[in-house]
């Protein structure tokens, strides 16, 4: 068997969190570099916009790796080796093999959307692919993401950050319009859910959260599906272990459940999407943001004293450490959803069980 990071998913998790730890030190770095109050003051920029660059490229790099270590579906001697620096590579590479899950096959038929089948989506991510390989190995007619993104105009990175940053407040907009500010979950009703994880238990567990009534029953089944691809089959008995665990500390028949907490639920899923526009537009900077030279070996004809606010993502850089910043926060409750819904898949998942 090949080497994994990490031989169990314990050990899996326990690396991605490493990994996670180190991706905050870089983003903690960036922010002493502009300074802690860059997103209240516009004035603010970086005295060194290419060493401000690297600090988030890194911090971006180690988040992808984070989660893709928490799969348990890339051989160690692989994040240094084949993907190096080459973030976005490596994000797509975790996307494709995301496709195979059987809960992708659960989200693309999600009613009210519109998604393309998983075939077409892995057709279009293995010719984004091509686009972000090197001269050498790039298709003759593949467009050269390399300079593309590298010296993408302001205009083109500010549209691209507004459009993460609007569907992060949109999903936080939805949440509490949609779910009460604060409801209570009867013990009796999770009970039965635990014992019984049909559709109808569900929804009579959700609904007294939910501000709607007439909420369709396709949604409750998809919600029904998508709890069972990432919580596995223990969800019930893990259900029972946190009512017995809190039942002698209740005072009344019932847990109260804030819409904040659903923000941590469903915000992770806007991170890992997140991370697609933010390797994009700093996988290009690894090498060029470091060296005074750009050397015949460069993609992009970039060096570090080149930075200027000509370049959207310098021009931007504050919006781009705000993404960064949200996706770090979100970041830590998707490494076990993650190495719990590769594990459960073995075409991909190296745990040894």
């Amino acid at each position: 068997m090949d080497k994994a990071v990490g031989n169990t998913m314990q050990e899996a998790i326990s690396n991605a969190r490493r990994w996670l730890k180190r991706a905050r030190l870089d983003y903690d770095g960036f922010e002493k570099i502009i300074g802690k109050q860059y997103l209240q003051n516009k004035n603010i920029r970086p005295h060194d916009p290419a060493l401000s660059l690297y600090l988030l490229q890194q911090a971006i790099e180690k988040t992808v790796k984070s989660i893709a270590v928490a799969s348990g579906s890339f051989k160690e001697e692989d994040l240094v080796r084949e993907y190096q620096h080459h973030t976005l590579k490596l994000y797509l590479d975790f996307s494709l093999k995301l496709l195979d899950l059987p809960l992708a096959q659960v989200l693309a038929f999600m009613p009210g959307f519109n998604q393309p089948k998983i075939d077409e989506a892995r057709i279009k991510l293995d010719e984004i692919k091509k686009n972000t390989l090197g001269t050498k190995r790039r298709p003759v007619q593949a467009p050269d993401w390399w300079v593309e993104y590298a010296t993408l105009p302001p205009d083109a990175v500010e549209r691209m950050l507004s459009i993460l940053i609007n569907i992060r407040k949109g999903m936080v907009t939805v949440i509490h319009k949609n779910v009460s500010g604060r409801s209570r979950l009867n013990i009796a009703v999770i009970e039965s859910y635990s014992n019984n994880p049909t559709t109808t238990n569900l929804k009579d567990l959700l609904s007294p959260m939910l501000r709607v009534n007439d909420l369709e029953e396709s949604y409750f089944n998809i919600a029904e599906k998508i709890i069972k691809q990432v919580s596995g089959n223990d969800f019930s008995k893990l259900l029972k272990e946190v009512l017995n665990k809190e039942r002698e500390s209740l005072v009344t028949p019932s847990i109260r459940i804030k819409r904040e907490d659903l923000d941590s639920v469903f915000l992770p899923a806007w991170a890992v999407a997140a991370l697609s526009v933010l390797s994009a537009l700093t996988f290009p900077h690894e090498s060029s943001v470091r060296y005074p030279s750009f050397g015949p070996m460069s993609e992009t004809k970039l060096d570090c004293e080149r930075y200027t606010e000509k370049l959207g993502v310098v021009a931007h850089i504050r919006e781009v450490g705000y993404v960064t910043k949200m996706v770090l926060a979100d970041m830590e409750s998707v490494l076990e959803p993650i190495a719990l819904t590769f594990s459960q898949y073995t075409k991909h998942s190296r745990y040894v069980n």
